[in-house]
């Protein structure tokens, strides 16, 4: 309860991210894309089952699709960074963070990889954190880096119905 580990056998982790040609290392995927892919399917399954048209068909491919997802985040489980295959290991963090809050509590998962992602993502931002208060990243974004780190914190995402 509350972790990863999927029910209904083993299954390949699969990321997502982008497909585009100049940007060759991030098509093999990473862990913010994936928790962006997660979450719009979750929202998408919750949207459906609200108008009546989740057929059961459909209903196992989000599974095996979040299972998968969700086995990738599980392998490569760390709140520091949004790797591996990317190589891009610190830019967008902070939204890397709160895609991250997103896939827990749309999912109500506790724990990833063993990792209780919530703590961990929160000890990272305190010790990150300026003393004027704000976060800035890697990618010096200060505005959009704190309010990412803000989100995080507040656990600022609702839950959605999908049964």
């Amino acid at each position: 309860e509350g972790e990863t580990v999927a029910k209904g056998g083993r299954v390949s982790p699969r990321p997502w991210g982008y497909a585009v040609v100049a940007l060759k290392p991030m098509e093999k995927g990473y862990a913010a894309m994936t928790c962006a892919g997660l979450t719009s399917l979750v929202i998408a399954e919750s949207e459906l089952f609200a108008q009546g048209k989740l057929d059961s068909g459909m209903r196992a491919e989000f599974a095996r699709a979040q299972r998968e997802g969700l086995a990738y985040l599980q392998a490569n489980m760390s709140v520091r960074c949004s790797g591996p295959a990317s190589g891009y290991w610190t830019t967008f963090h902070h939204y890397y963070l709160y895609s991250l809050e997103r896939v827990g509590v749309l999912y109500g998962i506790k724990r990833i990889g063993g990792h209780d992602w919530y703590l961990e993502g929160a000890q990272t931002l305190l010790e990150t954190q300026l003393a004027d208060g704000h976060w800035v990243g890697d990618d010096l974004h200060p505005v959009t880096d704190t309010a990412f780190a803000l989100l995080f914190l507040k656990k600022a995402t609702m839950r959605v119905l999908t049964k």
